[in-house]
């Protein structure tokens, strides 16, 4: 996924756009045009996969695939959803709307 701070595509040469590409469970390719960090560094992910996930899942054009149940993810998707302070959208039977 590509990923700009106005939330818009501002194409792949813009020093501001970032690609973020899911390469295990446990490891995320992120390349950006951050010149204040060195390069070639892993650097542990601040706060849950959740918010990640999230925006993995938002942008994924056909499928996201995991070896955790989808269960799992959603939920903690959600998780950071509430930590972050969105407000829960609930239908008629109480069921959280995802």
């Amino acid at each position: 996924m590509t990923l700009h701070l106005s939330l818009q595509f501002r194409g792949i040469k813009n020093a501001e756009t970032s690609v973020v590409f899911p390469l295990s469970p446990t490891r995320v390719l992120h390349i950006d045009n951050r010149m204040s960090e060195p390069d070639g560094h892993y650097y542990p992910l601040r706060g849950s996969a959740g918010g990640l996930n999230g925006l993995l899942w938002r942008y994924a054009i056909n499928a996201m695939y995991s070896s955790r149940h989808t269960d799992h993810v959603c939920a903690e998707i959600c998780a950071d959803a509430d930590q972050q302070g969105f407000a829960l959208a609930s239908g008629n039977d109480g069921q959280r709307n995802v």
